[in-house]
C-alpha cells in the first residue's frame, strides 16, 4: 500500500493503479481539471482521488445524471475512472473534429487540383488540334497499325504527359496559394 501523504495525496503511480488506466492518463486528468493533484517539490505528482464529484469541471448540467456517474459519497475511484473516462472522450472528441477539418482541407485542395487538371488536359487537347491544322493533315487510317512495343511506349509516353500534368496542377495551386498568402499579409490600405 503506498504511503499516503497528511494532505491526502498519493503517488501518481498509486493513483493509476487505483484506477487501473496508465500513468500518463493520470496526468493528462490532472492538466484538463478532471482530477486535482500537484507536482510535489521532489518532482513526483501527488494525486487526490478522494475529491467528491462536485469538484471536478462539469462537462454540462447533465453530468450528475448521467449513466455511470458516481454520486458523492460514493466510491472515489469510481468516481475517478468515470472522470477519466469523460476526460478520454473529451480528447477523442477533439481528435475526431481536427481530424474532419483536415479531411475538408484536403477534399478540397483535391477538388482544385482536379480542376487544374482538366483545365491543363484541355488546352493540351487545343494545342494538339492546332498543331495537327499547322501541318496540314491528321493521321487517317492509311497509317499502320502501331505494334505492341510501340503501344506500350506511347501508353508510358502518356502516362508521362499526365505526371508532368498533374505536377504543374499542384505547382501552379502552390504558385496560386502562395500569392494568396502574400495578398493576405499586405496592409489593407494602400
Amino acid at each position: 500500500m503506498a504511503k499516503i501523504p497528511s494532505d491526502g495525496a498519493i503517488d501518481l503511480a498509486e493513483a493509476a493503479r487505483r484506477l487501473g488506466v496508465a500513468q500518463a492518463s493520470v496526468r493528462m486528468a490532472i492538466n484538463r481539471g478532471f482530477l486535482k493533484g500537484y507536482q510535489a517539490d521532489d518532482g513526483h505528482w501527488k494525486v487526490y482521488l478522494d475529491q467528491p464529484a462536485e469538484a471536478r469541471q462539469p462537462n454540462s448540467a447533465a453530468d450528475a445524471a448521467a449513466p455511470g456517474t458516481v454520486q458523492p459519497g460514493g466510491d472515489a475511484a469510481a468516481a475517478a475512472r468515470t472522470r477519466m473516462t469523460m476526460s478520454v472522450e473529451t480528447l477523442l472528441a477533439e481528435q475526431v473534429e481536427y481530424l474532419r477539418g483536415q479531411l475538408e482541407r484536403r477534399d478540397e485542395t483535391v477538388a482544385a487540383k482536379d480542376a487544374l487538371i482538366a483545365e491543363l488536359t484541355a488546352r493540351l487537347a487545343k494545342l494538339g488540334r492546332s498543331a495537327v491544322e499547322r501541318l496540314g493533315h491528321a493521321p487517317g487510317p492509311a497509317e499502320p497499325v502501331p505494334t505492341t512495343t510501340e503501344r506500350a511506349a506511347l501508353a508510358e509516353q502518356q502516362e508521362q504527359q499526365r505526371r508532368t500534368l498533374r505536377n504543374i496542377a499542384e505547382t501552379l495551386l502552390l504558385v496560386r496559394n502562395h500569392l494568396e498568402q502574400q495578398r493576405a499579409r499586405r496592409p489593407a490600405a494602400r
